[in-house]
């Protein structure tokens, strides 16, 4: 166990899982994201969007929480290694106690991801 790299990591574009030596990565590049919507992110059918651009003057979004009536999870505690989560995270229901925030789709070999 001591000498497997101490970190692990899902490479998206490739879909693979590879190993590093530690974290950060070298090379690195911080850049800062923002959260933007027109009120209505509380839902994954909303208006919230995440860019580089600074936020103007945006209302406030807001969600209905009810701890007697917690969102369902379809993928568990739990995200393995080779899962793929996120096809499966879809068929949740909307519910207005979820806000959600989608970057727009990037593009590896020509592809949409």
């Amino acid at each position: 166990m001591d000498s497997e790299p101490p970190v692990t990591i899902f490479v998206m574009g490739v879909d693979r899982w590879r190993t590093e030596a530690g974290w950060p990565l070298p090379g690195t590049q911080y850049r800062p994201y923002y959260l933007h919507s027109a009120g209505q992110a509380n839902t994954m059918h909303g208006d919230g969007t995440l860019s580089a651009q600074p936020p103007g003057r945006e209302p406030p979004d807001t969600y209905l929480d009810n701890p007697l009536r917690p969102v369902p999870t379809v993928t568990g505690q739990v995200i393995l290694p080779g899962a793929n989560a996120m096809g499966r995270a879809i068929s949740v229901p909307s519910r207005c106690a979820m806000t959600s925030w989608f970057t727009a789709p990037r593009y590896w070999n020509g592809q949409s991801r």
